[in-house]
């Protein structure tokens, strides 16, 4: 069975062929500052020619969320309105709680304004190892 650091590092390698690799040496420290519990991937759609103001928007968001929990941003190479958000936070109830913070309710409608479409969305599970 996979141990979290073992996921941590797939995870990372996943995307890594399309990130800069200080995009990938930061989403690595965050991630294991939190010991990521919760984690999910979304692919996004911007409004035709929005991207950029949809990552400035979640730039925006980042520092608002607390050290719970996190996410890192990755354009889709293949599309250019389309772009990854991989979120790892220590539980649900944290990811639930950091969207209920009132300094964040503007900037989420703001969000919302700006994406066409949820693409794809899934949630990941750490593996834990098999009980002997």
């Amino acid at each position: 069975m996979m141990e979290r650091r073992a996921f941590l590092q797939a995870a990372l390698m996943t995307f890594a062929v399309s990130a800069p690799l200080s995009q990938v040496q930061a989403m690595e420290r965050q991630m294991e500052e939190v010991i990521a519990a919760f984690c999910m991937i979304r692919q996004i759609e911007a409004q035709q020619g929005q991207r950029a103001a949809l990552i400035a928007n979640f730039e925006t968001i980042r520092p608002l969320v607390g050290h719970v929990g996190g996410f890192t941003i990755f354009e889709d190479a293949a599309d250019d309105n389309s772009l990854w958000i991989l979120d790892f936070w220590r539980s649900r109830e944290d990811y639930d709680a950091a969207l209920q913070k009132a300094e964040l309710s503007e900037l989420l409608a703001e969000q919302r304004l700006l994406i066409a479409n949820i693409k794809s969305s899934a949630l990941l599970k750490i593996p834990t190892p098999m009980e002997s």
